[in-house]
């Protein structure tokens, strides 16, 4: 992000098409995401998982059919820690933290399909809010 400006980054990884039982039935899956800010590398994740090995355990151990939700803010807002808490549920396990310079991630573990959609919906309109933005019509899709 330069100076000034704000970078929002939604992510959502679906264990595939659980109603026709294929949960978690790929190969390999990997991503990977680098953020900077000032030419300063902020933040990074590096996911690589597999059925063949332990990588899926995590995301197994709440939820056999786990969704993962994150969100990366490179921005000087106040992050709007407090209200996102009021997303945790019985299917939602979420967690946030800041980055080391101007910005901050939230993570989410939820149960299904329904529940990662509603979480982020709601995560939408909280860090909308917190960066005093209007929140983008996208539609069906949100």
């Amino acid at each position: 992000a330069d100076p000034g400006g704000t970078l929002l980054f939604f992510d959502w990884l679906t264990p595939g098409r659980v109603a026709s039982g294929e949960v978690f039935r790929y190969v390999d899956l990997r991503w990977d995401l680098d953020a900077f800010a000032n030419g300063r590398l902020i933040a990074r994740e590096r996911y690589c998982l597999s059925p063949d090995d332990s990588s899926l355990e995590t995301l197994h151990f709440l939820y056999p059919q786990a969704h993962y939700v994150s969100c990366v803010v490179l921005s000087s807002a106040a992050p709007p820690f407090a209200e996102v808490e009021s997303l945790n549920s019985s299917q939602v396990y979420l967690g946030h933290g800041p980055l080391c310079e101007g910005g901050w991630t939230i993570k989410a573990l939820c149960a299904d399909s329904l529940s990662a959609r509603h979480t982020l919906r709601n995560l939408r309109k909280i860090v909308y809010q917190a960066l005093q933005r209007p929140l983008p019509n996208l539609g069906r899709l949100m």
